[in-house]
């Protein structure tokens, strides 16, 4: 279902599977990289079983949407796609769509001539990954250029159309992981520990570790609170407020709570309500998440959507074995 095969350019992910001595994995911690390599079998294993389920079910379970996008609307068009997928209340892992995309040039007449799988779908898949971080579109903000997040709630991630978007986007993402596409998505590691796992992944974390997360998305900010950590309260003159919601004089003693706090309103509570929908859209595709969320780690899921996926080729040689054997028959024939 996911091939590890031909992964070598991906250091940290041949790190996981094959134990090289390159990426996140270095070889010196070996117990702990054998049980990254044991999780990523095993949720390999688990989406086989969401796979054979589906090869199983009854094809009259299984639909073809015609999606036929424009160039220059693609992100928007598969976003709403997918929105009317989860209108429907349909769960991607039982109910497999099959996507017939074709995607058109502003202006153009004719449709593209490409099928679900071909070159058309991942055309269409990589320039959506590639273009939904765009500050146009509204669901992800950032603060370097580099990794994003979902939208925060004031700015404007609490509409009804953004929320939508942000559940398609849980549904895409999902739907990728069934159909071994590539997910090139420029998101901070907190992202990908609350989709698997939730907020609870990241609340109670250390003061330090949450730093450490924020330093993907605004190492400026993160340093700033680190400097709060070793200057006096009196000096930063600041005020907090207590677990009854009673403003106080920041003292020395609450310096540590109060970085902490005002990590986690960056990272989860100022975008609450983006994170709730991504999850929604994610879980939607249930068979999916579950197999993901019972095998790795938050980290560990990112490396897995890296994964180059084998599809296309594949494709392309049982195409062209067919092609070989229409000849043999012509030529057979012939003779």
């Amino acid at each position: 279902f996911v091939c590890f095969g031909n992964v070598e350019k991906d250091g940290a992910l041949a790190a996981v599977v094959a134990g090289s001595s390159e990426g996140q994995f270095d070889g010196k911690d070996a117990e702990a990289e054998r049980a990254a390599r044991h999780r990523f079998g095993a949720a390999v294993e688990a989406l086989r079983e969401v796979a054979d389920a589906d090869a199983h079910a009854s094809r009259a379970r299984r639909q073809l949407r015609r999606c036929i996008l424009t160039a220059d609307h693609l992100t928007e068009q598969m976003l709403g796609t997918f929105a009317q997928i989860l209108d429907a209340g349909q769960d991607i892992s039982r109910e497999r769509f099959v996507l017939d995309i074709r995607v058109r040039e502003r202006g153009g007449e004719g449709e593209g001539e490409g099928e679900s799988g071909g070159g058309e779908a991942e055309y269409a898949f990589g320039e959506f990954w590639q273009r939904v971080t765009s500050a146009e579109l509204g669901v992800f903000e950032t603060r370097n250029e580099v990794m994003y997040l979902p939208v925060s709630d004031t700015d404007g991630a609490d509409s009804a159309e953004t929320l939508a978007r942000l559940r398609a986007l849980g549904a895409i993402l999902a739907y990728c992981v069934l159909e071994q596409r590539r997910v090139t998505l420029a998101a901070g590691s907190v992202f990908w520990r609350i989709v698997l796992h939730g907020t609870s992944a990241i609340v109670h974390l250390s003061c330090a570790s949450l730093l450490d997360l924020l330093d993907d998305y605004d190492k400026v900010y993160a340093d700033g609170l680190r400097q709060m950590l070793h200057t006096d309260a009196d000096a930063l003159m600041l005020d907090t407020v207590d677990e009854r919601g009673v403003p106080q004089p920041l003292s020395n003693a609450s310096r540590v709570q109060h970085v902490r706090h005002a990590a986690l309103e960056c990272l989860v509570a100022s975008r609450q309500g983006a994170w709730e929908a991504v999850r929604a859209g994610f879980w939607s595709a249930r068979a999916v998440a579950g197999a993901l969320a019972a095998h790795l780690e938050g980290d560990e899921l990112a490396v897995f959507c890296r994964v180059a996926p084998v599809r296309a080729q594949r494709e392309a040689a049982a195409a062209a074995a067919l092609e070989r054997e229409r000849q043999e028959r012509a030529a057979e024939q012939a003779a």
